[in-house]
Order: C-alpha cells, then structure tokens, then sequence
C-alpha cells in the first residue's frame, strides 16, 4: 500500500487498466483452453469407442471359433491408425487371445478386478491416463460374453492439435495485451494531460511566487470546471497578497521602530542593572571598610580589662556594627536572589555540630531575656550530609532570631528530624517558640520582601522584612519546602526541609563549622605576616589583631611593595588586599606565584583580604593563586581560624614528625603567652586561675572517661573527651589535647575497645603536663 501511495495518478490509472486487461485475458484464455481441452478428450473417447466397436464385430467370428490367427490379421488393420499403440483381445478367463502392439514398449495388460467389472456389467468403459485414452469393449455373442477387446490410443493427433490451439490463444492473448497497452495510454492521458497542466502552473506559482500565472485547458469537461474554478481562487490569492505586502510593509515599519525602542530600553535596563550591580559592590566595599575598622578595633577593646561602663559601650558599638553588617549582607543576598546569581557551596559537614553551634550563641540571648531554650535532634541515619551548610546556618539562625525577637515569656524549642521521601533523605528543621503569634490572614505576606504582619512590629522590634524572603529563595533555592504556623499570642511553628545526601559517618567528617574547636586542633606557633593593604585603618586593625594573637607583620600598601618584599624575605602567611595602587592584589598575587619554585615565598599560602563581595574577584584570586579569602569585616575570631587553617601546624602532622621518637611534644606555651598579651594586667593571676581551674577539672573528666568506658557508655566518654580536648587546647596541652581528640572519635563511633589503651595513658599524661604547666606559670611570675 505504500508504494502505491506514493505513484503518480499516471502510475496508478496505467496499473489499474493495466490489472484489469491482464485478468481479462487471462480468464477468457483460460476458458477457452479449459473447453478446447474438453473437446479433445470427448473427441479421443468418441473416436476409440467407434474404432473399437467395429474391430470388436470384425473379431467375433475369430473369438467365436477360436482362430487367434484369424483375430490378430483383424487387429494388424489397426496400422492404419498410427495413434493406436496397443490392442489385446482376452478370452472369457482373462487370457490374452490376440495381440497388436504398435509399439512394444507401451503393452499393457488388463488388472484383474476390472476384468472381472466388465465382464459382470458387460458394458464398454473408456478410461484417460496422463498420456493416453483406454478403450474396454466386451465382445458379446448373442448377449454371452466371449471375449474382450482393449485398445489404447496416444493421442499424439489429437494433443498437436489441442496445443497448436494453445499456440493461437496465446497470441491472440500476447496481441490483446499490447493492443490494451496503447489504449491504456491513450486513456490515462485524457485524464494526466489536463492534471499535469494544472500542476505546472501551480508548481510555477509556488516557486517563482508568480500569482499572474493562470490555468488554460482546451476542453469541456471537469477538467476545464476545475480549472476555472482555480483561476478563479488564485486571483483572488493574488489580491489578497498584493494587500498583505501592503499591511506586512506597514508592520514591518512599525516593528522596527517598536524593535529600536526595545533595544534602547533593554539597553537602558541593562546599563541601570549593572549600574546597581556595580553601585551595590562598591557600597559593600566602602561600607565593609570602615565597617572593618569599627568591629576590628571594638573586638580588640573585648579582649581588654576595661571598667563596667567602657565594656558596655564597647559592646554596644560592636553589636550595632554586628547589625549593619547583617543589614548588609541581607540586602546583597536579597540583590543576588534577584538577579539569580545565588550559587551554593556544596560541601560535607556535621549536621549534629551545625545545629548546636548555630543555636549556641542564640542560647545566651535567650537567657538574658529568661526564655527556655531547647534542642532536640531526633536519631540520625548519619552524622555527616553534603550541602550548603552556611545557607542552612543562615536559615536556621533566621527563623531563631526572629523566635527570640518576638517572644517576651515562655520558651524556643528547636527540632531537627529526617526521613525518606522516594530515594531523597529529607531533613526538617522546626523552631517553635511560644511569642506574639501571627494573624492568619498575614501569613502569606510575610515571606514577602519588605513585609511584615504588622507596621507596628517594625516600630517595636524593628527589621527590614528581607530576612524571611530571603530564607523561602534560599529554601526553594536548595529544592526545599518551608511552611509556617501561628496563632496569635499563642506562638509560631516556623520549619522547612530539604533533601541532603547522607555520608558514611565511620570516617573523619569534613566539618564546616568555624568554632574554638577547630582552633583547638592546631598547636601554636609565632608566624611571621606579610599584610599588603593601602586603607590606614585596616592597617591598624589587622596589626593590632596580629599582636593580640601574638604574632608579627609588615605592613605595605601597594602590590608592587609587596611583590619586592615577597622576593626577598620568607613569610608564613601573605594577606593580600585587592584594590590597591600601583598593582592591585591579583596582579601581585599572580606575580609572587608566577616567582616558582625558586621564589621564596613559593609555598607561602596567600589569602585575599578583600571588602569585595563579588563572585568573581574569588574566581580571579583563586586563578592568581591565592589560597582562601578572608572577607571584612572580620574578627579577631575569624583572623585566627584563618591562621590556623592555613599556617599553625596540625596536631597530626605534628605527632607524625615526632613519631620517630615514640613520644609526642607535652606543652606548648603559645596559648598561655596569648593569654598574658590579651589581658596585661594582672595576666600571671589570670594565667594562674586558669591552670588552676585546668588541673583541678582533668582528674574528674578522665575519672568520667574511665567510668564510660567501664560501662559502655559512649555518650559519657565522647562529652568527657570533647571537653578534655577543648580545655587542653586552650592551654597548649598538646599530648592531653590529642589523646582525648582520639578518644572522643572512637567514642563518636562507638569503637570503645580501641579507646581503652588511650585511656590508660591519660593520668601519666596528666602528670607530666600538670608538671610543665606549673613550671610555665613559674617562669610567667618571675
């Protein structure tokens, strides 16, 4: 069907005259043959039966008398019949009498049964073979049966002329075929001619778009009505063309106009987008640095002893600091959401250690305002999921923040539970809080950017109404899903989840935390600090955090002044600032990479110290060589984990060089020496109550950890542990600070036998540190 589908109509009629001329000779050839071929057989039977009634009458006599001889000169006539090839005559038994064989090969004897069936019916029977027709005449004396005669006959006569008639239908056939054919064409053309002609011209129209072309068939029939009919649609075709190029001109003007309008507005929107791109990124800067100055300057006066009234101012100017740069950071997020350039950091961390570290500083403020406070972390699959884990901080200190805010009695309950939805591992986090409540007609609005339930709450509890939009792009960002409950003086249920992927936690987490904990993991050491920044006040800021840290720097205030003195002194940390004159930061940066293995700051890690928040002054550093960044404003805190990350040498690493001696470094004095430099007034007491508070603890916490161990309580050695880590850090107690990192670890997976021997060495430990501690505090009063 698919082929004919796809024939012309010349094709088709031309197959279907075709078809029907070929079943019409074949039926008429076939039955004139099916009845020629009839005949002849009638004939053949016909003729033998005649033949074979007189050689019977001639044959009587002979039978009668028994006179073969007689009988056989009567069948030798039939030589004058060259079809005849065999003759018999059998006696009444069935014996053969006479015989005439025209060709000996072809002698054939009568079976017996129907010998028997002739001479029972006495009745004449011609029969046909493949090649020959039989004849079976009983000889008949008075009625009595005396004999029979058998008689075949070839044919050969009769079969030349049935197939010279075969000869003759055949081409009569073979002409009738080819004489069709001519009419066939003669037929299909009166139809294709005029269909052919009415394609040209369409084919023509749809080519060269010539619509004047018209159709002319010199007939009367539908041909010709179709035809006219054509002429007649396509000029109305053509006048509506002709009208269309009219309008499409008229549109076309008026697109192009319409065209350059748009382009110089999109112009304009892009130039007043990237005017607020760039307005944004240098208000951030701008802001940041003085921002930088305030915080920098007011966390170092923390860590004075200052009277009652001057803390209290310092702190008061550090918090409105701390609220301006939240401020800030709202409004740069929120412009980033806007223009969908938020990307997440996808890394592995602790969910457990996120939690609690994130609600620990809200723990305090929700003490002061005498609210209760919990955390509830229901059983986890894992301790460790890869996602964006200072997102989900921001989220998590959001919604707490705001719980605090708007909560004036009662308590904050926060719930952290998971579960499997299809493949996805979901964690949700609740935050419940007992405040004001919402009205339900405003809870739809409020995670709309600038809106709050009410204008009061921003008179009362102030905000800017970014802080819940922020966290739904956030949320949905991260493939999330957020919600919200509340009745009005009743309290708020504020929660999202989002799917994370679980990590084994049988291995070292990478955590994402930045706490003292981290800091604790690194033994101190004095480094020496390249500082390149042209802002005077960062410059005092990063100095005097520095020494506070007890460390020492050079301060340059171009890039070219600090590639020069990058090439020529060593240094354990380069801080690199990014708008700088003469050579801004990445060109200085690439420069002191680009000195190779021969500079001498080769393998000095290089952190950008920039106000700069956008993404690809990060890319440009990182493409330049630089390590990390250390975004201002930043703390004394954060300078430090910077430090610690990148120069101060792991305990590990530590313990790996000392392994050959089987022994690991007891005490460090940085930490101590810290101490003293934060607070130099009265700093030998201050380091003293602080040894002492440390030797009289110890005891108790390795008699906890032994306990734990003794019962198989986990939970009990890893807090024991974990403290036991965190108070020998401060101090500098380096081997107690590693023996109970390890232990808290096969704690954390349940792995107390492989403690056990850990714990066992603890007390000598003890002993030796309690010894160096007590020589360290001596050596500080003289």
């Amino acid at each position: 069907m698919s082929i004919i589908n796809f024939s012309s109509i010349r094709t088709k009629l031309i197959c279907s005259m075709l078809a029907i001329a070929v079943i019409v000779i074949v039926i008429i050839s076939t039955a004139l043959i099916s009845q020629q071929f009839a005949i002849t057989k009638l004939k053949a039977a016909q003729n033998l039966t005649v033949l074979s009634d007189i050689v019977a009458s001639n044959s009587l006599s002979a039978v009668i008398f028994n006179d073969p001889n007689s009988a056989e000169k009567t069948l030798s006539a039939l030589v004058a019949q060259p079809d005849i090839i065999n003759a018999v005559i059998y006696d009444p038994v069935g014996t053969i009498f006479a015989v005439y064989s025209g060709n000996k090969e072809n002698q054939s004897n009568i079976h017996a049964e129907q010998f028997l069936d002739i001479v029972s019916s006495k009745k004449k029977q011609i029969t046909f073979s493949h090649d020959a027709v039989h004849s079976y005449t009983p000889i008949l004396s008075e009625g009595e049966f005396v004999g029979m005669l058998h008689i075949t006959d070839n044919m050969n006569t009769l079969s030349k002329q049935l197939d010279d008639y075969l000869l003759l239908v055949v081409s009569a056939s073979v002409s009738a075929f080819f004489a069709s054919l001519l009419v066939m064409f003669w037929l299909q053309s009166l139809f294709t001619k005029p269909m052919n002609t009415l394609l040209g011209v369409i084919e023509q129209i749809s080519n060269n778009k010539d619509y004047s072309q018209r159709v002319s068939i010199q007939s009367h029939d539908e041909f010709s009505q179709l035809a006219d009919s054509f002429n007649v649609m396509i000029g109305e075709v053509d006048t509506r063309g002709r009208q269309l190029e009219t309008i499409n001109r008229e549109l076309e003007h008026r697109v192009t106009e319409r065209t350059f309008e748009l382009q110089q507005t999109l112009e304009i929107a892009k130039n007043a987008n990237l005017a607020k791109s760039e307005f944004l990124a240098v208000m951030s800067h701008e802001i940041r640095t003085p921002l930088n100055g305030i915080i920098g300057f007011s966390d170092l006066l923390k860590s004075y002893e200052l009277n009652k009234d001057v803390t209290n101012t310092v702190e008061m100017i550090n918090d409105s600091a701390q609220t301006l740069l939240v401020l800030l950071n709202e409004v740069l997020d929120f412009s980033k959401i806007d223009a969908n350039k938020m990307d997440l950091d996808i890394r592995e961390f602790n969910l457990p250690d996120l939690v609690n570290s994130t609600c620990q500083s809200h723990q305090v403020v929700a003490q002061k305002k005498n609210l209760t406070f919990s955390i509830n972390i229901e059983p986890l699959m894992q301790l460790n999921y890869l996602g964006d884990s200072v997102r989900i901080r921001q989220i998590i200190n959001n919604f707490i923040s705001n719980a605090i805010k708007f909560t004036r009695q009662g308590g904050i309950a926060i719930k952290v539970s998971e579960h499997i939805e299809g493949s996805d591992t979901v964690i949700k986090f609740t935050v419940i809080d007992t405040g004001i409540g919402i009205s339900d007609n405003k809870l739809e609005s409020i995670f709309t950017p600038f809106t709050q339930a009410d204008n009061s709450i921003t008179r009362e509890f102030g905000g800017t109404g970014l802080g819940l939009a922020i966290c739904q792009q956030l949320i949905i960002l991260m493939n999330g899903r957020y919600g919200v409950e509340s009745k009005v003086n009743e309290g708020s249920t504020f929660w999202f989840s989002i799917p994370l992927v679980a990590v084994d936690s049988s291995s070292e987490p990478v955590s994402e935390l930045i706490n003292n904990n981290n800091i604790s993991e690194s033994v101190y050491r004095k480094t020496h600090v390249l500082v390149a920044e042209d802002n005077v006040v960062n410059q005092l800021v990063v100095k005097s955090l520095l020494a506070s840290l007890g460390h020492e720097c050079e301060i340059v205030d171009n890039g070219e002044e600090a590639i020069k003195r990058a090439s020529e002194k060593k240094f354990d940390v380069i801080f690199m600032d990014y708008h700088m004159p003469v050579a801004d930061g990445i060109a200085a940066t690439e420069a002191i990479t680009n000195q190779g293995p021969d500079g001498v700051n080769f393998t000095t890690p290089i952190i950008a110290l920039t106000a700069d928040i956008q993404p690809n002054v990060k890319r440009q550093f990182r493409a330049a060589g630089a390590k990390d960044t250390l975004l201002k404003p930043f703390t004394r805190q954060t300078l430090n984990e910077c430090l610690n990350k990148w120069v101060f040498d792991s305990v590990d690493s530590l313990s790996q060089n000392d392994k050959s001696n089987d022994e690991y470094q007891i005490f460090v004095d940085g930490p101590l020496n810290d101490i003293k430099q934060i607070s130099p007034d009265d700093s030998t007491e201050l380091v003293k109550t602080i040894v002492d508070i440390y030797i009289n603890s110890t005891p108790n916490l390795i008699n906890d950890i032994a306990q734990g161990l003794a019962d198989q309580n986990a939970d009990q050695v890893f807090k024991a542990a974990h403290s036991l880590k965190s108070s020998s850090a401060n101090l500098g107690a380096s081997k107690m600070q590693r023996l109970a990192s390890q232990i808290e670890q096969f704690a954390r997976n349940a792995k107390l036998d492989e403690a056990q021997p850990l714990a066992e060495t603890l007390q000598t430990v003890f002993e030796q540190t309690q010894q160096a501690l007590m020589h360290k505090v001596e050596e500080l009063g003289q």
